[in-house]
């Protein structure tokens, strides 16, 4: 390579990395912002409202179909408008939420209003993943997304890190509603960010937004399949919200900084863990990948049942983010590589349809399992850590779909 060629080669890197870590201050930003209130109110519901564990899940159901269905759209809708105009309105909806929920947790309103909010909330928060998980893909080259989105794991995870040990402090001393209005600072300064920092990175596509094209990933068989897999993924990852919460406070007796302090972990060692996963997991296929990080989510489930100490809590969490951070990145990469060119937001919003609806359906049987079996730990986990260990199982069968699927014309080979 000349002289002139290395240069410019380096310029657009640095330009790229630059780009990467716009995107992941965003992302730190929105997990703070989140992860300070929403993953509370499943306790609020739950020891303030007095509703059933079962009932809390159904609502985290339903707003998680609801935001899953949002996020489909946003993605088609990032293709042809932009991402930033739609990343711009997402956040300032999302600002708006938080200080509405702030004030119906503030003057004990009716908790058809609150559910309302927080679906909104949550609606409000889908429609940004996939235009931000497109901009990566917009601005890094293939052989670069593993990397890039590791990159971008480390962002939000750190919001994660010290959201839920904030919100569990403030909650010692301070209403629920409080939690709300911290959220809805943080996301103020996502606005201004945003408007002062984040550039364009994608050319409009023409085209009217029908549902066939909002659709249309589903004749994807390979994708459709992973896609899949990933739901059954998540629903054990989903866990890390209310079904946790709840067991953690009400069944093993720790403190809320104590539940607060397990996400502060899991964050700290996404940041620490994440670039050496993907070095030592770089010359292995895609669904080696994803089985072996599906795997060590499974099993640090099960070890979940057994916990009575904080310190074996801990280290369930050290080896289910040991599998986050295995499993994360690859299949960012994974929708980034299978997604044409024109159609990379679709892809996106789709993919997200797994995430939301994983999580959705995590607290829902999170919940159900822990009204069933209220005095065996182990059954509700071991259920739980299942849903890992098969999908992990089925990322084995589809790797060997996946090395063909990439090839077809019109693919990022």
């Amino acid at each position: 390579m000349n002289p002139i060629a290395r240069l410019r080669r380096k310029a657009v890197s640095r330009r790229t990395q630059s780009g990467i870590w716009l995107i992941a201050i965003v992302g730190f930003l929105n997990s703070a912002a989140f992860s300070i209130s929403l993953p509370f109110i499943a306790l609020y519901l739950h020891d303030s409202r007095h509703m059933s564990m079962t009932f809390v899940g159904l609502i985290i159901l339903g707003s998680g179909a609801a935001s899953a269905i949002v996020q489909l759209y946003a993605g088609t809708l990032s293709d042809r408008l932009g991402r930033r105009p739609l990343l711009i309105t997402s956040v300032i909806a999302s600002t708006a939420l938080y200080i509405g929920l702030a004030l119906l947790v503030a003057t004990t309103a009716s908790v058809w209003l609150i559910v309302a909010l927080y679906t909104l909330v949550r609606c409000s928060l889908m429609m940004q993943r996939p235009t931000i998980q497109a901009m990566v893909v917009d601005i890094c080259p293939q052989e670069q997304l593993v990397k890039a989105n590791g990159i971008l794991r480390i962002g939000q995870n750190l919001g994660w890190a010290f959201g839920p040990a904030i919100g569990g402090y403030l909650l010692v001393s301070s209403p629920y509603s409080h939690l709300f209005v911290v959220a809805a600072l943080i996301s103020s300064a996502v606005i201004f960010f945003v408007f002062s920092a984040v550039k364009e990175t994608h050319q409009k596509v023409e085209g009217k937004l029908s549902i066939a094209r909002v659709f249309s990933a589903v004749h994807d068989r390979p994708f459709l399949l992973f896609v899949m897999l990933c739901v059954m993924l998540f629903l054990s990852m989903g866990q890390m919200g209310s079904t946790m919460s709840v067991f953690s406070v009400s069944r093993a007796g720790f403190s809320l900084e104590q539940y607060g302090s397990l996400f502060t972990i899991n964050g700290l060692l996404v940041v620490a863990l994440q670039y050496p996963a993907i070095h030592l997991t770089r010359n292995l296929s895609h669904g080696r990948v994803l089985a072996i990080g599906s795997f060590f989510c499974g099993l640090g489930w099960l070890v979940m049942g057994f916990v009575g100490s904080y310190l074996l809590a801990i280290s369930a969490i050290a080896i289910i983010t040991i599998g986050q951070v295995i499993v994360a990145p690859t299949s960012l990469a994974v929708v980034g590589k299978y997604s044409p060119s024109n159609m990379r937001g679709n892809y996106q919003g789709f993919f997200g349809i797994s995430e939301t609806l994983g999580v959705s359906l995590g607290p829902f049987l999170g919940g159900v399992l822990l009204d069933i079996f209220p005095r065996s730990n182990l059954s509700v986990w071991g259920t739980i850590g299942c849903c890992a260990l098969l999908a992990g199982i089925g990322f084995l069968f589809w790797g060997r779909t996946y090395s063909k699927a990439v090839a077809i014309p019109g693919r990022k080979a």
